[in-house]
């Protein structure tokens, strides 16, 4: 798979900015911000932000994945219910 990254000039550097971690969404959304004129340090704050958001689901999801792996090792205990025989 090849690597996907924008470039950016900032201060007179220029700066690579890699896409492979992002999920499909929020790549071709920098994609389409990148085609238009937006000042570079605009498209850095975003990016910013769009790798934190990614980066908290990614944390809920290993918590998830956790508690739900935690849950398989808890005992499962059972309960018997027996119906009471009514004498007369």
């Amino acid at each position: 798979m090849a690597q996907e990254s924008l470039e950016i000039a900032l201060s007179g550097k220029r700066y690579t900015i890699s896409l492979d971690q992002l999920c499909d969404e929020v790549r071709a959304e920098l994609k389409t911000l990148f085609m238009q004129e937006v000042e570079p340090l605009t498209l850095l704050k975003l990016y910013i932000t769009k790798a934190q958001e990614y980066s908290l689901i990614c944390k809920s999801l290993e918590g998830l994945y956790k508690s739900l792996e935690s849950m398989d090792s808890i005992p499962q205990h059972s309960v018997q219910i027996e119906a009471l025989q009514h004498t007369t």
